[in-house]
C-alpha cells in the first residue's frame, strides 16, 4: 500500500510540475517579465510592428520596468537590469489570443498654449487626454488622430508633431514626454525671417506651403549630420546644409542662418 501511495504522489506531483511549466510557457509567450508579471501589449501591437519592419526593435513597458525587443536578435532586454531573454515567434498562437493595448506609464502629451506654456492634454476640457493620445499613438505612430476642444475640433499628427485647428488652419507644436524626459525627434528646425525673427519650419502652412517639416529635416538631420536637404516654399526652391546651418534660395542665392532647437 506505501508503495502504491508514493507512486500516486509521484504521479500528481509530475502533473503539477507539467501545469505550472506550461503556465510558465503561457507566460513568456504573452511577454512575461521578471517576476512573472503578465503583459498582454506584446500580443497584437508586436505583431503589427514586425509585420511593418521584422528587422527592427522597439520599447515597451510593463509595470515599472522597460525593455527593447530586437526583431533581428530575437531577444528582450530589460534596460534596467540589462537581463536579456530569447523570444520566439508562433503565429498560430497570436492568432487566437484576445489581447488589450496599455500604453506606456508616465507619458504626458502637451501641445504649445498662447503664452508660450506647454500644456497638457485633459478631460473635460479636451475630449481627450495623454492616455488617450498615447493608447493611438502606440497602435499607430504615423497617424493624425480626430479631438475636440469645446466648439472646436482638431487634428493631431503624430509624424509632423502638430496639432491644427480644423476651421481656421491654427497649427501648434506639441510634445511626447515619457517619465519627464523628452521623446526621440523633438527638435524644432527654425530659419531667421527677413524681419530678424526666428520662425519654424511648418509643412503645408499657410504661410507659403513649405514642402517640410520640423520632424522631416530632424529625421534627415539624424540620417547626415553633415549633408543638404531640398525642400520649397511656393514657387522657390531651397537647400538646407546640416554643416553650414543655412537654407539658400536656389532661384535668388539668399542665403539665410537656420537653427536647431532641443526642446
Amino acid at each position: 500500500m506505501q508503495c502504491v501511495e508514493n507512486i500516486v504522489c509521484h504521479s500528481c506531483h509530475e502533473r503539477r510540475e507539467r501545469e505550472r511549466e506550461r503556465e510558465r510557457e503561457r507566460e513568456r509567450e504573452l511577454g512575461g517579465g521578471e517576476g512573472g508579471s503578465c503583459s498582454l501589449i506584446l500580443c497584437i501591437f508586436i505583431t503589427k510592428r514586425y509585420n511593418s519592419n521584422p528587422r527592427s526593435s522597439f520599447q515597451f513597458t510593463i509595470g515599472s520596468n522597460t525593455y527593447t525587443l530586437d526583431f533581428t536578435a530575437m531577444t528582450q532586454t530589460n534596460m534596467y537590469t540589462h537581463m536579456v531573454r530569447k523570444v520566439r515567434r508562433r503565429p498560430k498562437f497570436n492568432s487566437i489570443v484576445s489581447c488589450q493595448i496599455f500604453p506606456p506609464t508616465g507619458v504626458i502629451w502637451e501641445f504649445m498654449g498662447d503664452e508660450g506654456v506647454w500644456t497638457e492634454y485633459q478631460k473635460p476640457g479636451c475630449s481627450l487626454n495623454s492616455a488617450d493620445i498615447e493608447r493611438q499613438y502606440q497602435l499607430n505612430p504615423q497617424r493624425q488622430l480626430n479631438f475636440t476642444v469645446g466648439r472646436y475640433s482638431y487634428t493631431l499628427s503624430f509624424s509632423e508633431m502638430y496639432q491644427t485647428n480644423d476651421r481656421f488652419g491654427t497649427m501648434r507644436h506639441i510634445r511626447r514626454t515619457v517619465g519627464g524626459n523628452l521623446s526621440q525627434s523633438q527638435a524644432r528646425w527654425q530659419f531667421r525671417d527677413m524681419d530678424g525673427s526666428w520662425k519654424d519650419y511648418v509643412k503645408g502652412s499657410r504661410r507659403g506651403n513649405c514642402t517640410v517639416s520640423s520632424q522631416e529635416i530632424e529625421a534627415q538631420y539624424q540620417r547626415n549630420k553633415t549633408g543638404i536637404m531640398s525642400f520649397s516654399t511656393g514657387k522657390f526652391n531651397y537647400q538646407l546644409n546640416f554643416t553650414a546651418m543655412t537654407q539658400t534660395n536656389l532661384s535668388t542665392n539668399t542665403r539665410r542662418p537656420v537653427r536647431r532647437l532641443q526642446q
